[in-house]
């Protein structure tokens, strides 16, 4: 008579998998995208006002032309690019809430999927910006075991559909630790 455990390892069907395309996604209130812009804005005025004091302090010595010519549409392509992926990166982002965990999606060009399961939370936080406070925004912080810094942040939430959504986690997290 064996003392050892059976041991089994069964593989699973991949094809009999739910399909991540039949999760129902809710996007994040269309109020972030503003926000997004608004950070954006700042952003190229930041850049802007270096690229002209840069130009103004510089003593070019003939050079500024040159300067003009080359920097000038690596600044305005920076600045396209910079507003293709804030404009259109917003409609990439999406969250669901399901029973044992939280799923969340986003990235333009680098697609980037995270779902973590209610029973490694550790804690959550809402958090709020000056500019998403203006629209009644706020973000969902997750944290779990092992680090200071968040492992999922889910910004452009309604604020009170943040704090909802914190407070069931938190409900679930103790929950599932009594199970």
């Amino acid at each position: 008579m064996s003392l050892q455990p059976k041991f089994d390892n069964i593989q699973v069907d991949i094809d009999s998998l739910p399909d991540i395309e039949d999760l129902h996604l809710l996007q994040l209130d269309n109020n972030y995208k503003k926000v997004r812009i608004i950070v954006w804005f700042i952003f190229a005025v930041i850049l802007a006002v270096a690229f002209f004091t840069v130009l103004m302090l510089v003593n070019w010595q003939g050079h500024r032309p040159l300067f003009l010519v080359i920097a000038s549409p690596v600044i305005l392509f920076i600045l396209t690019f910079s507003f293709i992926i804030t404009y259109y990166g917003f409609y990439q982002m999406a969250y669901a809430v399901r029973g044992r965990d939280l799923f969340y999606k986003k990235g333009l060009i680098f697609r980037k999927t995270t779902i973590i399961p209610f029973n490694r939370i550790q804690h959550c936080e809402v958090n709020h910006g000056p500019v998403d406070r203006m629209f009644g925004l706020a973000s969902l912080k997750i944290f779990t075991a092992g680090g200071q810094a968040s492992d999922l942040e889910i910004p452009g939430l309604v604020e009170s559909k943040a704090h909802a959504i914190k407070d069931y986690i938190i409900g679930k997290t103790g929950f599932d630790e009594e199970e």
